[in-house]
Parts: structure tokens; sequence; C-alpha cells
């Protein structure tokens, strides 16, 4: 197990786990869009590493007790070496826009060739004087209109615009997006670390009705366990870092971390050993962790998505879906937990070849976490003026539709109700917040505010794959997005003729950084 920083490669300063690549399916092809959590990429910063006890690794000891790898790409190849070769490339283009520049030219040019013209015309007309000084002067006045320092001006404008980024905070990768932040038409912001804080507020933990929320402390044993036991959060430095969702979980319920995959109870003797981790993935939307108590009992940890985990459940109240709904559309963030206890038989080894699928099928309910992400200041007065300044803001998240929309109204995002998309046997179908019909057509949207989530995006777009290039241009709201739907969206806007701005913070919304005209990346580490 290793843990690094990839702030330079993500722009995400929050520490991730790298894995053991013998914990996946040998069966399964590697991907390395799809397995980054077993793989170490170039440039980034390894915190710690630790190497497998026993006779889990069938390698021998790392040099110094580390961890033992395969190398998969060497030098331009490997990230940091697309990294600097995006960079040294750039270099030969930090200069405004040639097409500009070269317009620029174009014009001076005209009103050279007429100004020769007529001094040719003119000293054509004498007969005394020489052809020879006349055509001279005639090129002197085509070749001095385009200033000789032109292109040291152009680079200096552009140096001069990197070091005024610099005294922000802001470095550049790419100098020559500098100038399109100046046509910029459409800005896209990721929703949680960017318009709202990195710091998640735990509130409590709802069962069956949405109006009584309890607090974790007061919860059963195997709901404190999901909260303290299924994380991805390390021990760093004497302190635990990692998510801050994660961590408010974990401090509502008063547990710490104590070492690598080791958590203890502040109240007791209680601790937990995470013994497998099947890593939060963005297309199952859950993750899950398989742990041993100090009374050698195992259990499965699982929490995510209410809709994903509902389908993993046991049995779940008959007010589930009311529920989660409406915590959502009053703007919290709603996780769904679950547990179940494995036999007393089961062997630690038999639990480390545990397939996926077989840890997170029939689990038992534990209830919602509920937490809230307060808007960071400035938010709304941004969101304002880009609006009052004919810019066109568009959200892509995550988070749940409801959340997501609740965030926009609140920033002035949006000032219209809002009608969500459904996917009906192929077809687009708008509804409100109540789940009622709404009319939207193809040139009006009906008084409301259009948001679509990934998932019924994903169905319509296998119907009509030009749904989204015709509707993507009205859309002011896209929620519960994959990183491939991020990067998907910022490439249809493009294809409208829009210059877009992406702003967001995450290893999400990498892909949609780097499509976008000009990217922003937010790191949460604070200046010196």
């Amino acid at each position: 197990t290793a843990v690094v920083n990839e702030a330079v490669l993500t722009g995400e300063s929050t520490p991730q786990i790298k894995e053991s690549i013998q914990r996946r399916p040998a069966d399964e092809a590697l991907s390395i869009k799809q397995n980054k959590g077993h793989i170490l990429f170039g440039g980034t910063e390894i915190l710690t590493c630790s190497r497998a006890e026993g006779k889990g690794s069938r390698f021998g000891p790392g040099p110094c007790d580390g961890c033992v790898g395969f190398v998969l790409r060497t030098g331009f190849e490997t990230a940091q070496g697309k990294l600097v070769r995006t960079i040294v490339h750039s270099a030969s283009r930090v200069s405004a826009n040639s097409k500009e520049a070269f317009a620029f030219i174009g014009v001076l040019l005209c009103f050279a060739v007429i100004a020769s013209g007529y001094v040719l015309k003119k000293g054509l007309e004498d007969p005394n004087r020489s052809r020879y000084k006349i055509l001279l002067n005639c090129s002197l006045i085509i070749t001095s209109v385009v200033p000789p320092e032109l292109p040291m001006e152009l680079s200096l404008a552009v140096n001069t615009s990197l070091l005024a980024l610099a005294k922000l905070g802001v470095f550049c990768t790419e100098p020559f997006r500098i100038p399109f932040g100046g046509a910029l038409d459409t800005c896209c912001f990721d929703k949680t670390g960017t318009l709202t804080e990195d710091v998640m507020i735990m509130k409590g933990i709802c069962t069956s009705s949405a109006s009584t929320i309890l607090q974790p402390m007061d919860m059963a044993q195997e709901v404190q366990y999901v909260l303290a036991g299924c994380h991805s959060l390390v021990h760093l430095d004497g302190a635990t870092v990692g998510d801050s969702m994660e961590k408010a979980g974990m401090q509502s319920v008063g547990w710490v971390t104590r070492g690598t995959d080791i958590m203890q109870s502040l109240r007791g003797g209680r601790s937990l050993h995470i013994h497998q981790r099947y890593a939060f993935s963005s297309a199952l939307k859950r993750m899950s962790t398989i742990v041993i108590t100090q009374k050698s009992e195992f259990f499965v940890l699982a929490k995510g998505a209410p809709e994903v985990l509902q389908q993993l459940f046991v049995s779940v109240p008959d007010s589930y879906e009311e529920v989660y709904t409406e915590l959502m559309r009053n703007g919290f963030r709603v996780i769904a937990l679950g547990y179940k206890a494995l036999p007393g038989s089961a062997k630690p080894s038999s639990l480390k070849a545990m397939k996926r699928e077989d840890a997170e099928s029939a689990l038992h309910f534990a209830g919602f976490a509920i937490f809230e992400c307060p808007i960071k200041p400035g938010t709304t007065d941004t969101i304002t003026l880009l609006k009052e300044s004919s810019h066109r803001v568009v959200m892509i998240t995550g988070d749940n539709e409801l959340t997501a929309t609740h965030v926009a109204a609140v920033t002035c995002m949006i000032e219209q109700p809002p009608a969500f998309l459904r996917c009906v046997d192929g077809k687009a179908e708008w509804v409100d917040g109540l789940g009622q019909p709404v009319s939207v057509s193809d040139r009006s949207s009906g008084g409301h505010a259009l948001c679509v989530s990934g998932e019924h995006l994903s169905g319509l777009l296998k119907a009509d794959p030009r749904w989204l290039h015709a509707w993507v241009a009205r859309v002011p709201v896209f929620a519960r997005c994959s990183p491939d739907q991020k990067e998907q969206i910022l490439t249809e806007l493009k294809s409208l003729g829009s210059m877009t701005l992406m702003c967001g913070d995450g290893t999400n919304d990498v892909g949609a950084l780097k499509q976008a005209h000009v990217g922003v990346a937010l790191l949460n580490s604070s200046l010196p």
C-alpha cells in the first residue's frame, strides 16, 4: 500500500491510497483509466508506503521494506513526461492568438498596398522621376507597415500575464491559452470543493423520516462501524488525512486512525482493522471494506449513492426513496450506509480472494449519512458578475441532481424552477421536482431551468447519439456525471463554437479541464 500526493497532475492535494494490483481479479484486463487506484504515476510524491505482511505477496520484500512495482511507462510516455512535453512544446506558442495577429497584419497590409499604389500612380505620372526610387519607396511602404517588434510585443503581453498570475498564486502550464481567457463565453464549474467549501459538516443520520435526524453517537454499533471503517483515510505524520466527508463521518462517531488501516474509538477499547478495501469507483458509485473487530468479528461495510445501494440491500423502509429525495432537495449530500456480518468460520485468506460482487451483496440498510457543504464566500457574487457580463454559467457535477439544482438556485446560477430529464424507452421526458411532467420543447424550456443527470443522458445517447449536441447549449446543470461524461459535455460545447472555461478541483475533472479552452484546477493547500 502506498499513499501519494497527485496534486501536480490532478490539482487535488488530498493524498490518495494506492492498493496492490494483486487485490483485483486476475482475469480482469488492466486499464490505466479504470485502475488508477493501483498505479503510481510519474511526477507524484510518495508520502508513505508499506509492503505486504506475511505471505500475501508473490514477490520478495522490496528495498528498505518498500513496495515492489512493475514499470509500465518510461520517458515522455509517463504522466510526468507528458506534462513536461506539454510545457516544452507550448513554449514556442507563448504569444497571442496567431489568427488575431495575422488579421491585424492583414489590415495593415491593405492600407500599405493602397498607399504604395497611390505613390506608384503619382510617381509614374512624372516622367522625370527615377523609376528605381519609385519602386524602392513602394517596397519600403509595404515592408514598414508591419512593426519589427510586433512578435516581441505579443510575447511580452503573454509573459506579463504569466507574472501577474504567478503573483496571485496561479501557475500556468500552457501559456498559449491565456489569450483565450479574453474570449470566453461559457464558464463551467464543478460543485464540491469549487462552488462549495472543501470542509464537510456531518449533520446526522436519517432512517425512516427526513425530519428526524439522529446523532451518529446514538446509533447502533454497526452504523458507527460503517462511518469509522469504510473509507480511504490514511494516518500520516500523526494526523488523519483524506477526503473531508470521510473525516467528518469518522469524527462524528469519535473514532481516529492509529496506523495503516487501523481505527480506534476514543470512548473505549473498540478497534477496527481494514482487512480488504474495494476502492470507490465513479462507475459503480460506491465503495466497501471488509473489517475485523477487536473481538475477531468480520464485517462488510459499504457506502454509496442511495439509488445504487438500494439494489444491494436485503430490504429497505417503505419511505426509502422519499427520505433521501427530500434531503437532497434541501441541499444536503446524502450517502447510503450498509453492512453485513460474515460468518465466524470465515478465514482471512478466503476473504482476501472474495470478489467485490459477493462482498457487496445482501447488505443490511444502516441509514442515510447527511452532510452539509457550505457555499464558499464570494461564490454567489462571482456567478452574478459572470452572468451580468453575458457569460453563460454551467454546473457539471457528480453529485445528485436535487442537491445540484439546490446549490445552483442558492448561488443564482438558475432563477427558474428546475426540470429534470428522464429517459423513457429511449425518448426524453421532463419532470418537475415532484415528478410531474412539464412541457419542454425544442424551442422553449417552458419557464424551467433544465437539469440532466448522467444516468439518463447515457440512456438517451444510446438511442440518439446527437441528442447532447442539440441540447447541451440549453442545459445549465449537469448532475451525476462521470469523468468521461464531463469531458464529453465540454467537447460538445466546443463543437458548437463556444469558448469554454472549466473550473474544478478533483481527479474527476481532469478530462474536462484538458478539453476546455481554459482549465482551472483549484488546489486545497494554502499559499505560502
